[in-house]
């Protein structure tokens, strides 16, 4: 996608993120850009990968670049092998309060998405439907569309409908 880039972090330290508490399916983590004087920057982004990647040191984020935004721009700018601060797991949701889902997202929101509705149909084997509505502006602007159609496939109560609001 034009806009996005997809970001891999890797932990040589198993050990202490194996001690992490398990933040469940619907999970996110804060990155933390610390300035001069004192200052931070902080923001919260839902990972791609599984809790059980992110115990084995594995961690994929998908990030939308805003031209005027503080963290991108620093995200953006990190070369291979540098640092970042990742806060351990904070849990989201819960998938077990929704006993069906109707959801609508829209661009980099596509991450939530897929946890949510996986959680969901994976913690209610019965069955339960699941509609996701994703807006984008064009379908080039859809992201894992893949992931998707997979779970169109694996859980016959998935439905899945894209808006675009311009092109093919």
């Amino acid at each position: 996608n034009h806009d996005c880039f997809r970001m891999v972090l890797t932990s040589e330290q198993q050990s202490f993120l194996e001690r992490q508490p398990d933040a469940g399916e619907i999970w996110h983590v804060d990155l933390l850009k610390e300035g001069e004087m004192g200052d931070e920057l902080k923001r919260s982004y839902t990972p791609v990968s599984t809790n059980s990647d992110y115990k084995e040191g594995n961690l994929v984020l998908m990030v939308k670049v805003y031209q005027t935004g503080k963290m991108t721009s620093y995200l953006s700018s990190l070369r291979l092998g540098s640092s970042l601060l990742v806060s351990a797991p904070h849990p989201t949701l819960n998938p077990n309060d929704y006993p069906g889902l109707v959801m609508i997202a829209g661009g980099s929101a596509v991450t939530v998405a897929i946890q949510m509705c996986k959680a969901v149909l994976m913690h209610h084997k019965d069955g339960v439907p699941v509609h996701l509505v994703l807006c984008n502006k064009t379908m080039p602007d859809v992201l894992y569309v893949d992931e998707f159609d997979k779970m169109v496939r694996d859980f016959p109560t998935f439905h899945m409908t894209y808006c675009v609001s311009s092109g093919p």
